[in-house]
């Protein structure tokens, strides 16, 4: 995969499913992954009133 592959193409993940099925099921795999570890990230944080003043205050 070239950069005037990915420019050609449109988007980012064409040429890369086009070139081989394996890096596309990788690709998907890290994606999921991702997800999840942002979803139980979230679950666990706990955002106070203190937090934000001491963010934004």
């Amino acid at each position: 995969v070239t950069v005037a592959d990915l420019q050609a193409g449109g988007n980012a993940i064409q040429p890369i499913f086009e070139g081989s099925w394996f890096w596309g099921i990788v690709w998907l795999v890290l994606a999921v992954v991702g997800v999840v570890v942002q979803i139980r990230a979230n679950r666990t944080y706990v955002f106070t009133r203190d937090m934000y003043v001491e963010g934004w205050g």
